[in-house]
C-alpha cells in the first residue's frame, strides 16, 4: 500500500509499527532537556538571589554602624554647641545655672518636637489607604457566597 518509489504519506506511515516511538522518544528527550534547563536556571536565579541577599545584608549591618557612629558625633557636636553657648553666656555675666537650665529646656522642648513628629510619622506607616481599599472591596462582595449553602456554610 505505501511503497511507491520508498517514501510514504503521513497517514500510511502512521499506521506502521513502531512509528509513534522514535516521535514519543523524541518528545520524551526534549522534555527532560526543557526540564534540565529549567532547573539550571532555577538554580542559578537562587544562588543570586542568594549572593544578593548577603550583600544586602552586609550593606545594612554597615549602615546600622555608620548611622550608630554617625548619631555619635552629632550629639558630641551638639554638646559641644551646648557648652559654646553657657561658654558665651557666661562670658556676658549671666549666670551659670539659669544658663544652663535654659539649655536644658531647650534640648527638652527639641526632643518633645522630635517625638511628636515621630508619633506624626508613624501614622503613614499604617497603609490607611491601602486598607481602607481593601475594605471597600470586602464589602462589595455578594452577601452569599456562591458556593454556600442558604445558612451561609461551604458544602
Amino acid at each position: 500500500m505505501g511503497e511507491r518509489s520508498g517514501f510514504m504519506s503521513e497517514p500510511e506511515r502512521a499506521h506502521e509499527p513502531g512509528a509513534d516511538e522514535g516521535d514519543q522518544e523524541g518528545l520524551g528527550a526534549e522534555a527532560a532537556r526543557i526540564l534540565t534547563t529549567g532547573r539550571a536556571l532555577i538554580s542559578e536565579i537562587g544562588a543570586l538571589l542568594g549572593l544578593e541577599a548577603r550583600l544586602a545584608a552586609q550593606s545594612l549591618a554597615a549602615m546600622a554602624i555608620l548611622a550608630l557612629i554617625t548619631g555619635g558625633l552629632f550629639l558630641a557636636a551638639w554638646l559641644l554647641v551646648l557648652a559654646a553657648a553657657a561658654v558665651y553666656a557666661r562670658t556676658l555675666g549671666l549666670p551659670i545655672a539659669p544658663v544652663l537650665a535654659v539649655l536644658g529646656a531647650t534640648n527638652l522642648l527639641l526632643g518633645g518636637l522630635c517625638w511628636w513628629v515621630i508619633v506624626r510619622k508613624t501614622r503613614d506607616l499604617t497603609f490607611e489607604q491601602t486598607r481602607a481599599s481593601l475594605s471597600g472591596l470586602s464589602r462589595d462582595e455578594p452577601t452569599e457566597a456562591p458556593h454556600s449553602n442558604a445558612n451561609g456554610t461551604r458544602r
